[in-house]
């Protein structure tokens, strides 16, 4: 069963989201080319976006500083130090975020009148 709202969260944390992820990208393969994010996107984690999704992305990534670009007959990118910057304030963010939704991996279980913890990973 497909849910809309997590359908519109997955979005939101993944394609309207891709400069954490080719951030990354270029921390764990170096100077890469717009083509080269695209296909690490796919394989690394599973976003399928449209090319020009991803060079808009990459334009944009360049115009905030936080890639450069070096032109050795191709264009590749590099990450600069406001992207090593910007990557380590997103992930904080991310790992601030979830500690505030989750507790212990645990989920309270609303219908329990004792408010017991149910741990998600064993079921």
């Amino acid at each position: 069963m497909t849910i809309k709202a997590v359908e519109r969260l997955k979005r939101k944390i993944t394609v309207e989201n891709l400069w954490i992820y080719i951030l990354k990208i270029i921390m764990d393969h170096g100077e890469i080319r717009g083509y080269d994010a695209r296909k690490y996107l796919r394989e690394e984690y599973d976003i399928k976006v449209p090319a020009i999704t991803t060079y808009t992305v990459i334009y944009r990534m360049e115009r905030e500083g936080l890639i450069k670009k070096i032109s050795n007959g191709e264009k590749y990118y590099k990450i600069t130090e406001k992207g090593y910057e910007a990557f380590k304030q997103g992930i904080n963010l991310i790992k601030e975020l979830l500690s505030k939704l989750v507790l212990n991996n645990s989920v309270r279980d609303k219908t329990n009148s004792s408010n017991q913890f149910i741990d998600e990973n064993k079921t």
